[in-house]
């Protein structure tokens, strides 16, 4: 069975297959709540995002840029989460 972060991958950015129906390469995005500074992310708190919705795209776009901002276009990194595990859940084989 291939791992969380390689089914993230195939499974693309989070934001692109929610919103705009279409599939994107991504980059693991960890999840910080809970998490205090200097310790590590825990691996099944991971989402896949797009460059450009991870990091590279402008105020609002990028999580990175404007956490605010893009949790209120795009949901809650919480919600975000639940969306991947039920995506990631509905393409494993029985």
């Amino acid at each position: 069975m291939n791992s969380r972060f390689e089914q993230l991958a195939e499974l693309g950015c989070v934001v692109c297959r929610k919103h705009y129906a279409t599939d994107s390469p991504a980059e693991i995005h960890h999840l910080r709540v809970g998490v205090g500074i200097g310790r590590k992310a825990i691996p099944s708190r991971t989402i896949p995002l797009c460059p450009p919705h991870h990091r590279t795209g402008n105020y609002g776009v990028a999580f990175h840029q404007g956490k605010k901002a893009f949790e209120a276009k795009y949901g809650t990194e919480e919600e975000l989460l639940a969306y991947t595990d039920e995506a990631l859940d509905g393409e494993r084989p029985d």
